[in-house]
């Protein structure tokens, strides 16, 4: 019959053919022949059956090359380990709860249906896409200016421009970063708090530990100036006091002092951190101590978790501890402060 075919179709050898057989088998490449009639081996079919012979003899040529073998099975198993570890390691599989909750409760401020499913849906993108926004960005481990600027650029790229969203910032000496959404300006209907990875932030206490040496040097040299300008603060009041008379040469009730009694207090390793953040005129005006406190400033500005360090020694030369030290006390601090909430 003209319709059977006597040889392969794949490698031309001949085939045999039982009576009343649909299909038949080649003996010596596995290949299903069928009649040339079938539906199968129209001419459309007939392509595509060609292009899988194709790909199959290419595939047993490469496999049998044992490192063109060991680099395909490789590449299997890059990629599936590659989809296995995006799934297990999606930063918003932990909020998906809370997502749902806040964005359900967020849509019934509208009244109409078809309103609340729009808002229920571009709230839960919202709320997805700035959490792996965060997420990416802190991996980074870049400082607080840099990694805000970063935060910008990729809401563009993730088409989070509206004017009405609350743009996040990220810090890290904080415990968590408020992501709210919003439909008109000033009205957050729906917030959740994106908690900063345990290994993000102890990588990072590790980069900032870096900058121990010099911030205690910074420090050591701030506190001597200021607490010098403080000293002499002082003996000038006291003098102006034991010189201060009534009209008849009595001693004055009315008795001088600092605009800021408080800001008198020496500095020092316990209080450094609350006195850097003072804003007063005999803090930032007085005494020609600016360049010793803006080295400080400057230090803190770009590794803001070393403003959590807790001396246990006045900081001085003899006493200055090194990055390890440092390492382990802001990682002891960040552990405690995560345990009691």
């Amino acid at each position: 019959m003209n319709n059977i075919p006597d040889k392969c179709s794949r490698c031309g050898a001949p085939i045999d053919w039982e009576k009343g057989e649909s299909s038949t088998k080649c003996g010596y490449c596995g290949k299903i022949n069928y009649p040339k009639n079938d539906y199968l081996n129209s001419k459309f079919n007939r392509e595509i059956s060609k292009w899988i012979d194709q790909i199959y003899l290419t595939s047993r040529l490469v496999l049998r090359n044992k490192y063109s073998k060991v680099l395909f099975l490789s590449s299997i198993i890059l990629v599936l380990g590659s989809i296995i570890n995006k799934f297990i390691n999606d930063p918003v599989k932990v909020y998906k709860a809370k997502i749902e909750e806040v964005c359900t409760r967020t849509a019934f401020y509208e009244k109409k249906e078809a309103s609340q499913n729009k808002n229920l849906v571009d709230c839960k993108n919202y709320m997805r896409n700035s959490i792996i926004i965060l997420d990416k960005v802190s991996s980074k481990l870049l400082n607080e200016s840099k990694s805000d600027k970063l935060i910008k650029k990729e809401r563009i790229k993730a088409s989070i421009n509206d004017e009405y969203q609350y743009i996040p910032y990220l810090n890290w000496s904080s415990d968590d970063i408020a992501i709210k959404f919003r439909t008109i300006p000033g009205d957050f209907r729906g917030e959740i708090n994106y908690e900063i990875p345990l290994k993000y932030k102890l990588n990072r206490i590790k980069i900032e530990c870096k900058k121990i040496k010099p911030l205690q040097k910074a420090i050591y040299s701030w506190i001597t100036e200021k607490n010098k300008a403080i000293k002499i603060e002082k003996e000038k009041i006291s003098s102006r006091n034991l010189n201060n008379t009534d009209t008849n040469g009595y001693p004055s009730l009315f008795r001088f002092q600092s605009k800021y009694d408080w800001d008198l207090e020496k500095i020092n390793h316990k209080n450094w951190y609350s006195r850097l953040r003072e804003k007063t005129i005999f803090s930032n005006a007085h005494y020609n101590t600016p360049n010793e406190i803006d080295k400080v400033k400057k230090i803190i500005r770009n590794n803001s978790l070393l403003s959590d360090l807790e001396f246990t020694k006045p900081i001085n030369k003899s006493n200055f501890i090194n990055k390890n030290q440092c390492i382990e006390n802001l990682t002891n601090r960040f552990k405690e402060n995560r345990n009691n909430f």
